[in-house]
């Protein structure tokens, strides 16, 4: 028996083999579905790198159904087919999962985003970023999110605030008996 790597599952993921059931116009459907308003858009200001932004999502669903891909294979593994066309056979089948997952990921990171965009803090962090990305600064992205980042540590410090620790419930015990001898002796006196 193969254990599938995780590796294997995302190239499968990513890759437009097995994707012989879906012609072109479905592609363009679920494309058209997943676009944002321009308007509900900033980004003038980001500059787009060459790092594909879909591989995040790709490694999230990888790792959610590794398990069940992984049985899948095992069960065609058993039935006496190839690891190459168990692998195949098992992201065929599971590659309807894989693509509602991913589109529900993506779902959630766009209302996250859209929340994150009207927080006061992530507003202000912003505003120093294009501050610093402006003529005068002359940073590019990556440059001004690193220095923006840096220069608003102090509201970032803000989303964990340090615990009340918890006194030793001996020691909780110790100071109620106290309390209490104390109490009885007012009482006698």
């Amino acid at each position: 028996m193969t254990a599938v790597s995780p590796e294997d599952v995302a190239s499968e993921v990513g890759s437009d083999e097995g994707s012989i059931n879906e012609d072109s116009k479905d592609r363009e459907n679920d494309d058209e579905n997943m676009e944002i308003d321009s308007e509900d858009e900033d980004d003038s200001y980001l500059e787009y790198d060459s790092v594909d932004p879909w591989e995040h999502f790709r490694a999230e669903v990888k790792e959610y159904l590794i398990s069940r891909f992984g049985k899948q294979v095992e069960r065609l593994l058993e039935k006496g087919v190839s690891e190459a066309v168990a692998e195949a056979k098992a992201f065929n089948v599971l590659l309807p999962v894989f693509r509602g997952k991913v589109r529900r990921l993506y779902l959630h990171y766009l209302k996250r985003f859209r929340r994150l965009k009207r927080d006061p803090l992530h507003e202000e962090v912003t505003k120093t970023l294009r501050r610093f990305m402006d003529k005068e600064e002359g940073m590019d992205y990556e440059e001004a999110a690193d220095a923006a980042v840096d220069r608003r540590k102090f509201l970032l410090n803000r989303i964990f605030q340090p615990r009340a620790v918890p006194r030793n419930e001996e020691e909780e015990q110790e100071e109620e008996e106290k309390e209490e001898e104390e109490d009885e002796e007012d009482k006698e006196s």
